[in-house]
């Protein structure tokens, strides 16, 4: 059975895991370097995807594609391309092919009539609607989870814009999408 990932790199970020018959999720592996200071854990998030990898015969990734926001300290941007280039490096290593889109594609594409421009809990209310199976509100959170959203919106975009068919090892090999 074929696989695709959706993939929000941010360290609230999450990954979608979407088949033909299911949808799932996992929360972007971070760890502890300093009190303040975080970083995607690569070698957990190796772990979950080489799973994911052995129990489907083909993987196929949708992976946003991030920039520097203005406003944005320089210390700041670095952690998110230190991050960004982890998760490229862990899909690289096992060979899943990956293309990327951008927040303004996939927001315009799979949000078509939702007034997303600014407003972050679009993509929480079409994920509640489409898939009630998936919890956005869990533990001790109080506001759905935008990560865990934004993550099963950008495989839904790479489904719609490539469709299961493209699902074939070492084609669009980090591509645009």
């Amino acid at each position: 059975m074929d696989v695709f990932l959706g993939i929000d790199t941010g360290l609230k970020g999450a990954v979608a895991v979407k088949t033909e018959k299911s949808i799932d999720h996992f929360l972007m592996p971070v760890r502890k370097l300093e009190k303040t200071r975080e970083e995607v854990d690569s070698f957990m998030l190796y772990h979950k995807l080489v799973d994911i990898v052995q129990e489907h015969d083909s993987v196929f990734a949708c992976v946003e594609k991030i920039h520097s926001m203005p406003k944005q300290s320089a210390q700041s941007g670095f952690s998110q391309g230190r991050n960004y280039q982890a998760v490229l490096s862990v899909l690289e290593v096992l060979q899943i092919p990956f293309v990327y889109c951008t927040a303004q594609q996939w927001k315009q594409t799979i949000l078509a009539g939702l007034p997303w421009k600014g407003n972050k809990s679009c993509s929480c209310v079409y994920v509640e609607n489409k898939y009630p199976q998936i919890e956005l509100v869990s533990g001790r959170r109080k506001k759905p989870h935008d990560g865990i959203a934004d993550a099963v919106c950008i495989c839904e975009y790479g489904i719609h814009k490539h469709g299961w068919k493209t699902i074939i090892i070492g084609e669009r090999w980090g591509n645009e999408a």
